[in-house]
This record gives structure tokens, C-alpha cells and sequence, in this order.
């Protein structure tokens, strides 16, 4: 299982500034990982209800960490115009992505996969305050 969830993690982090630029490829993508959660929903609960998430969590923070700045995957990623340090982002994205999952594995997966990467995607790209409704 974590093997199929770093291959999609490693396409992710193997798409161009263009790629980025149109949202439908790295939304395309993220469908993938949330498509392969809800076909492996029970497991995924249980992994995620005990110290698996952790292990999870760390492992995908490690394998982001190491694709977007130590092997430099995203071209768009600039360490030099990084605002905070590279190893908080990492984190902090990683975290919040499982936060997601987590949350809607709570809720029963309710949404479909397609409707949660565009949750995902807007949160990611235009962050959580945007997606609040405080910027716009």
C-alpha cells in the first residue's frame, strides 16, 4: 500500500511549472490518490485509527521532503524564495492532506473522490484562508 501511495505522491511531485499552471493535471492526479483511499477505505481506517498514521505520515513527509527539495522534482519549488523553512512546508502540507483523508474517511466518504481533489486543490493552491472565504 505505501508503495501505490508514493507512486502517486512521485507523479505529483514529477509535474512542470506548466503542469501547476493548469490545475486539471495535478487535480487529475490527486482524484488517483483519493480513488485508491476510498477502494482501500477499510484498510486506510485502520491505518490511519492507530500509530500506522504516524508511520504513514512520516514516511510520506520523508519521501515529499526528498522529491520537492532534495532531488529538486518540482522545478518550480526555489529554496532561495522560500518564506519559511522547507522542512515546516513539507510538513505542514503533509499533515494537512492526511487531515483531509482522515476527515473524510470519518465522515464516511461522502464526496466522491473527484469532488474532494477539488477541495484538496483549492485549499492547496490558493491555502486555507482563501478557502475560508477571508481572501478572495
Amino acid at each position: 500500500m505505501i508503495k501505490d501511495i508514493e507512486g502517486i505522491i512521485l507523479k505529483i511531485t514529477a509535474l512542470s511549472t506548466a503542469d501547476f499552471a493548469d490545475t486539471r493535471i495535478p487535480t487529475a492526479i490527486i482524484v488517483r490518490l483519493f480513488q485508491y483511499v476510498d477502494d482501500n477505505a477499510a484498510l486506510m481506517q485502520a491505518i490511519m485509527a492507530t500509530k500506522g498514521n504516524y508511520a504513514l505520515q512520516s514516511k510520506m513527509k520523508k519521501l515529499m521532503w526528498s522529491n520537492i527539495f532534495e532531488k529538486n522534482c518540482i522545478s518550480l519549488v526555489k529554496r532561495e524564495k522560500m518564506l519559511v523553512p522547507g522542512e515546516y512546508l513539507a510538513s505542514y502540507i503533509a499533515s494537512a492532506h492526511f487531515g483531509v483523508i482522515q476527515e473524510w474517511l470519518d465522515r464516511g466518504r461522502q464526496e466522491s473522490p473527484e469532488e474532494m481533489a477539488r477541495i484538496l486543490v483549492n485549499i492547496t493552491f490558493h491555502g486555507p484562508l482563501f478557502a475560508a472565504g477571508i481572501f478572495s
